[in-house]
């Protein structure tokens, strides 16, 4: 549900026929990032964005960025374009099976069901109460028990709505948002205040012209996530959102299997908002590939004992073992809660929940005489909380090992994450700048 979205004029470069494409695989890109593959814009393709932004921040009011839908509209370069949506049709609505289960999301957050929208338009709002573009609702108090929030996909306006959302929890106010799940800042305030569900199942969105667009449907859209704000939430991983028996309609060489798609979704940060199965999502249980363990192995040695403290189903334990180091494990599931235990060991090495990563890193430096080495995705880099962990002058980081393809952590599937990560070593003592460098599976 979003409002209407002015179309921007042609810029010089658009109309000299430079399109603004993904230089890796070739899908039309309307954002500094390509949303199939992540592949960062040309310098010429990104000034081209950055000017069509600033265009629009002039006009003033909730609009998309430079080629975004309106409202709830995933861009073209999301989708197919014989499904993309002319950009000035007002946008789109939700699925009232998708706004019934936030509401009852936000019962279960504050004890009331959601009565006010933050990003309607007049024929697709979902509650009496609501904003529009001319009502504007960064500019409003949203003065009201509960609110939804399906806002403009773009990454600058979601940030600005997600950061009206944390200052509204400050007097009360219960926020829930359907977002898609990108790598831009606000996934990391998402991360550090929300109650991140991820959907299981496809969203078919209605454009006002009565025309729909599917999103969330395995490889042509990012995954969309509903996310939870509000005093009383506790932050990290939901429960997955399904539709049920009955999936959303599909274009026909799409998959129209909800199990299926269940299964094969690729991952997203947290890899709890990746994969399938309700047990796995629980405890962020998504286990390190074997040729990432052994990536590392080539590139460090880990000497005097060595505690694996979320080890899953052990195979960085035995990895390690096989190769001449001594490793004890421990994982939460089978009662060692890793952030309540304070054990000194000479390293540590493991792949934690991504929705813990801060907590992870500090209390394994609290713990280790010697190395830490995490696999995070390369987003734990930002963060204002996280940066002295990475320059503490007694505990840096020593080494970043990028992997140059992105992993697979369900080997159910052939499908990977859709962050790049890497091998995070932090090293006691060590006096010189942090050392970057590319590894690979094989």
């Amino acid at each position: 549900m979003n409002s209407m979205i002015t179309s921007l004029p042609r810029s010089r470069s658009d109309a000299d026929g430079r399109l603004v494409v993904c230089p890796k695989c070739g899908r039309r890109v309307e954002s500094l990032q390509c949303g199939h593959c992540g592949s960062k814009l040309p310098t010429w393709q990104a000034d081209l964005y950055g000017a069509a932004v600033r265009q629009l921040a002039k006009m003033g009011g909730n609009r998309a960025d430079a080629g975004q839908e309106g409202g709830n509209r995933p861009s073209v370069s999301e989708a197919d374009d014989n499904n993309a949506a002319p950009r000035d049709n007002g946008g789109a609505s939700t699925p009232q099976w998708l706004f019934d289960r936030c509401n009852l999301l936000a019962i279960e957050a504050c004890g009331e069901p959601i009565s006010l929208d933050v990003a309607a338009a007049e024929w697709n709002h979902k509650c009496e109460r609501y904003f529009t573009e001319e009502t504007d609702a960064l500019t409003q108090e949203w003065d009201a028990n509960a609110v939804f929030c399906n806002p403009p996909f773009s990454a600058t306006i979601i940030e600005s709505f997600v950061r009206k959302a944390l200052v509204a929890a400050q007097h009360g106010t219960t926020s829930v948002f359907l977002i898609p799940w990108w790598n831009y800042p606000y996934l990391d305030l998402c991360e550090r205040h929300g109650r991140i569900h991820r959907i299981c199942s496809p969203v078919c969105f209605q454009r006002q012209d009565g025309s729909t667009l599917t999103m969330n449907n395995q490889y042509r859209t990012t995954p969309l996530v509903i996310v939870v704000f509000g005093p009383t939430v506790t932050t990290g991983c939901g429960t997955p959102i399904r539709k049920g028996d009955t999936p959303d309609p599909l274009p026909a060489d799409d998959i129209d299997d909800e199990e299926t798609y269940a299964e094969t979704t690729t991952g997203i940060t947290a890899r709890a908002i990746a994969g399938d199965g309700d047990q796995r999502w629980k405890n962020d249980a998504y286990y390190t590939p074997q040729s990432a363990i052994d990536a590392l192995l080539a590139v460090e040695e880990f000497s005097g004992l060595t505690w694996e403290p979320a080890e899953g189903d052990g195979r960085i334990v035995v990895a390690m073992r096989a190769a001449g180091c001594e490793v004890t494990g421990s994982d939460v599931a089978t009662g060692t809660d890793f952030l309540a235990t304070a054990r000194p060991v000479d390293n540590i090495v493991t792949n934690p929940p991504w929705g813990l990563k801060t907590e992870f890193i500090r209390h394994a430096k609290e713990c280790v005489r010697q190395k830490v080495a995490l696999l995070l995705p390369l987003s734990a880099l930002s963060g204002v909380a996280r940066r002295p962990l990475f320059e503490d002058a007694a505990f840096p980081l020593r080494a970043l090992y990028v992997f140059d393809r992105r992993l697979n952590f369900d080997p159910d599937t052939q499908g990977s994450t859709t962050l790049t990560t890497g091998w995070f070593v932090w090293e006691r003592g060590y006096r010189s700048e942090p050392v970057l460098r590319w590894i690979s599976e094989s």
